[in-house]
């Protein structure tokens, strides 16, 4: 089978059904929360290995549930485990009992710090967290311009506490400062979920009737942006945008309450990290820790993207 290249950019293609080491490994799979995306990893890691047991943990961003999920798998002796671990430390300590135990570990979505991911992660893929921000912020940049707003207040949810949530923001508004774009966030709140990411941006509008522009880091956040700018009655006063990737959002651009976003490839991202642990499991190298998978923009000018979108993920 051929192997993914290491350190490289990993095209979004269709790989092969893996043949491990073992005729059904175990693999545990923890997730940071639960998403279209980790919805979609989990769908790649079971197409790239349907002989395998998969044994899904979702520990929604509690560290607690986050270390007994990882000690779990860890006493039961999975062959591998594919985690996003919640922090950079403090997520070491699971991570590195796995590790010595013998159990290889692979990172999708994040990871823990550098020094500790060289010593016990055998690979990390991720999405281009960069290019999430960078390809919404110079359509942004673009689409603000050719309206005439070019100097205007704006309103982001983020997920700061992440650092994958920061790689997209220096990735968005570095756009828009290579463009020349003048701009003042009056409105900065951590809200990830849409349960308090729709509150927050109904809050966010009160206090803030001058926001002309409006971005969120992920996916809950772009969804509360939406709706809470619905609520608010000012779907034709303020441009939103967005970053990751579902049919809701996908919808909502097909209706222009969203003008863009840029999605991870959830099942690209489970396929390649199946595709390295069978390659760690067969004894071979899978090169540099990190693996990237490309990301997608969707945009209100390009419906018939945004539209395939929808059909294939019914």
């Amino acid at each position: 089978m051929k192997k993914l290249l290491a350190g490289c950019t990993l095209a979004m293609m269709a790989f092969a059904p893996s043949a491990f080491a073992a005729d059904s490994p175990t693999v545990g799979l923890v997730l940071l929360h639960q998403d279209i995306y980790m919805s979609g990893v989990v769908s790649g890691v079971k197409a790239q290995a349907p002989d395998a047991q998969v044994l899904v943990e979702n520990y929604a961003g509690d560290a607690g549930k986050e270390a007994r999920a990882m000690e779990n798998l860890t006493a039961r002796g999975v062959d591998v485990i594919i985690t996003s671990p919640l922090d950079a430390q403090g997520s070491v300590p699971a991570i590195r009992r796995a590790a010595e135990a013998g159990i290889p570990i692979i990172c999708f979505n994040s990871c823990i710090n550098d020094e500790d991911m060289k010593k016990y992660v055998k690979a990390f893929v991720l999405s281009d967290q960069g290019g999430l921000g960078r390809e919404t912020g110079s359509f942004a940049a673009n689409y603000l311009k050719e309206k005439g707003i070019d100097d205007f207040k704006i309103g982001v949810l983020q997920c700061d506490s992440f650092s994958i949530c920061r790689e997209r923001r220096e990735g968005f508004f570095g756009e828009l400062d290579k463009a020349g774009i003048t701009y003042e966030i009056v409105a900065d709140q951590e809200a990830y979920d849409p349960d308090k990411s729709v509150p927050a941006a109904e809050n966010m509008l009160t206090a803030n009737p001058d926001i002309k522009v409006l971005w969120s880091e992920n996916d809950g956040g772009t969804v509360g942006l939406v709706r809470g700018v619905a609520s608010a009655g000012l779907e034709d006063q303020i441009s939103i945008f967005g970053t990751d990737i579902s049919p809701q959002l996908a919808q909502y651009i097909l209706d222009g309450k969203l003008l863009a976003t840029t999605g991870q490839d959830g099942d690209a991202t489970g396929m390649a990290a199946m595709k390295l642990a069978d390659t760690i499991l067969n004894g071979g190298d899978v090169g540099d820790i990190i693996h990237v998978v490309p990301v997608k923009p969707f945009t209100i000018a390009d419906k018939a993207t945004v539209q395939s979108y929808i059909d294939n993920a019914q």
